[in-house]
């Protein structure tokens, strides 16, 4: 069959969009069609969509596995949603496996309701760790490089001891933060399952402003600067809320073979199908 999936990026974290409304993909071959996805597109990871029975959203990173939330997904499958009328007005609510997350729109500007932070911990005076629905690791800095993040985060991402103790024992997201006199944050954020430094990451920028905050470090609402954009983090109540754009790339058409065709590949290649019901890792 032909798959047609929608591109889209927000702050240049980038998304193949797969409506299930239109293309139900079995659980089972969720993975498999992630994997042949970030094979042909430069993406970081894939959204399955469906609006039966009121919105929601599944995120599954480009290595194939599925991840609990997604900030800069979020905003894109909003977009999406109302732009295709799946919803009605600008104001829903979006259900994600972190929870259902509301959402408004105004043009291409996304707001999300991102909840509350859960599990902050005080590591050491400039390491922390929040839950925003993906755990991160939020490491306070002067200033640090691409190639300096991707290392210490690669080797963080995978200490295990680290990730033990925090409860998160298939790792962590990693944040270096830097905050400017002005009270504004300039993030990179090495993410697990991307396995490298991204453009941006809302749920990491929402743990950094949050973290910075409570310590003293900045006020919010509270400019992200990322290396694909820029985000405003705030808070409303007892949840964060995050601001950014979410933008179209373009369509992408993909030959996807049924399930049965593809059942059988894989069995003459002696791959054996990964099985339904795995839970995802709230990395």
């Amino acid at each position: 069959m032909t798959l047609d999936v929608t591109v889209m990026h927000g702050c240049q974290n980038r998304f193949a969009l797969v409506d299930e409304d239109e293309s139900p993909i079995a659980d089972p071959r969720k993975s498999a069609l992630v994997l042949t996805l970030a094979a042909r597109l430069d993406i970081h990871g894939v959204l399955f969509l469906s609006a039966h029975g009121g919105p929601r959203m599944r995120i599954f990173d480009r290595d194939g596995t599925e991840a609990t939330m997604c900030g800069n997904g979020i905003r894109c499958a909003a977009r999406y949603f109302r732009d295709h009328g799946c919803v009605t007005g600008s104001h829903f609510t979006i259900a994600t496996l972190d929870g259902p997350k509301p959402v408004s729109l105004e043009n291409r500007w996304v707001t999300v309701d991102m909840g509350r932070v859960r599990s902050y911990r005080r590591l050491a005076p400039d390491r922390h760790f929040a839950f925003t629905g993906i755990p991160h690791l939020i490491i306070l800095s002067g200033g640090t490089s691409v190639d300096a993040a991707r290392t210490e985060g690669r080797r963080l991402r995978y200490d295990r001891a680290l990730g033990a103790t925090l409860g998160h024992p298939d790792g962590v997201h990693v944040n270096f933060v830097q905050v400017r006199e002005d009270g504004s944050l300039d993030v990179l954020t090495y993410e697990a399952g991307v396995e490298d430094v991204t453009p941006a990451c809302g749920t990491g920028s929402t743990a950094a402003a949050y973290v910075c905050a409570r310590i003293g470090r900045t006020s919010l609402p509270a400019r992200v600067r990322l290396l694909g954009g820029e985000l405003v983090i705030d808070v409303r109540g007892d949840s964060m809320t995050m601001h950014g754009p979410a933008e179209y790339l373009r369509p992408f058409a993909l030959e996807w073979p049924d399930q049965d065709v593809l059942l059988k590949s894989s069995l003459d290649d002696g791959v054996i199908p990964t099985p339904a019901g795995i839970p995802p890792r709230a990395r």
